[in-house]
């Protein structure tokens, strides 16, 4: 019965083990994909690094980096809603995000929304 007890007590604490060292989190993979999304940016392949940035953002909302670089494809792309709004959350989520502000402001001024700019 000892043995049966301590054979449970491994075999969890194995299985336990397994699970912890298998689950990146959220943010680690996140990151992940933000960093190969900037590989594929440096090998000319913007359009296969805005889907590993959207990735990014799906797991974690809050990655300002890859809200940024998402703003950026879009805006090239002339989707100027969708790339204000990622700009708008980068600079939201990093007030001190210089770059995401300065999109910002851009926007805001072609738009002649002054007061915003």
């Amino acid at each position: 019965m000892k043995f049966r007890a301590h054979a449970y007590t491994a075999v969890f604490l194995a299985l336990a083990a397994f699970g912890l060292a298998a689950c990146d989190s959220g943010e680690e993979r996140a990151q992940e994909h933000y960093d190969s999304g900037m590989a594929l940016l440096q090998e000319g392949e913007p359009d296969k690094a805005q889907l590993e940035f959207r990735n990014a953002v799906k797991l974690d909302p809050a990655h300002v980096a890859a809200r940024y670089e998402l703003g950026l494809y879009l805006k090239s792309k002339n989707d100027i809603r969708g790339a204000l709004g990622h700009f708008r959350s980068a600079a939201e989520l990093d007030p001190n995000h210089v770059g995401a502000r300065i999109e910002l402001a851009e926007i805001m001024l072609v738009a002649n929304q002054l007061d915003e700019a």
